[in-house]
């Protein structure tokens, strides 16, 4: 198999600039001047093609390094007042994980807006009165016609506290639009979930009886 001299300089050797001197009668590749003066440039060189070597893991949120997220944020849509620095570090990478295969085709619905507060570990229920729409609801009637409305159940401990602030904020930006929501606090949903042997990361819809109304709560 022929060797490849420039992947000996930059790989085998790790010497970029040092590998391209003259070589003629022993002249510079074997002079100590020679290998000092180039030290410096090789080491930067060396230095540079690790981290392009190393793009490929930068670019993925959920194995680059810490100072990358806020980056690749932009990359992933979350700009202006989608995007916080002062964020946790697991939840910007549940974030921008899921940006393009869930959060940005679906925001607007349950669904969307669920993950978004999982994704800060906030406890929380979903109560929607009728359907989640963009546009025009389940029989065709422009936006509007039809009230829309749905709830978001807290427990009581996040009453006036940060939580309660963020949720608001991220139902603001990943809520659906043109719909009257409220906020109401109630530990006694969680403790009945909780005996029935769900947790917190379970999603799954429960019908009220009422299911002509198509009331459901979601977890």
């Amino acid at each position: 198999m022929t060797s490849n001299p420039v992947y000996e300089r930059w790989y085998e050797q790790a010497r970029p600039a040092y590998g391209l001197t003259p070589g003629v009668n022993g002249g510079y590749s074997e002079n100590p001047v020679a290998d000092w003066l180039t030290r410096p440039a090789d080491d930067l060189f060396i230095e540079i093609r690790d981290k392009v070597d190393d793009l490929g893991r930068q670019l993925n949120p959920l194995e680059c390094d810490e100072e990358w997220l806020d980056y690749i944020a932009g990359l992933c849509g979350f700009t202006g007042p989608y995007w916080d620095k002062t964020w946790a570090t697991q939840a910007k990478r549940t974030l921008l994980n899921a940006s393009f295969s869930l959060i940005w085709p679906l925001k607007g619905t349950s669904q969307a807006l669920s993950f978004v507060l999982n994704a800060f570990d906030i406890k929380h229920i979903i109560q929607e009165g009728t359907s989640f729409i963009i546009g025009v609801d389940e029989v065709g009637d422009e936006l509007g016609v039809v009230a829309w409305d749905y709830t978001i159940l807290l427990p009581n401990d996040y009453y006036k506290t940060p939580k309660e602030t963020l949720t608001r904020r991220l139902d603001t930006l990943f809520g659906p639009c043109w719909c009257t929501k409220t906020v109401v606090f109630s530990s006694e949903f969680f403790r009945t979930f909780e005996v029935l042997g769900f947790t917190d990361n379970d999603q799954i819809t429960l019908l009220s009886p009422n299911t002509a109304a198509g009331e459901a709560f979601q977890l």
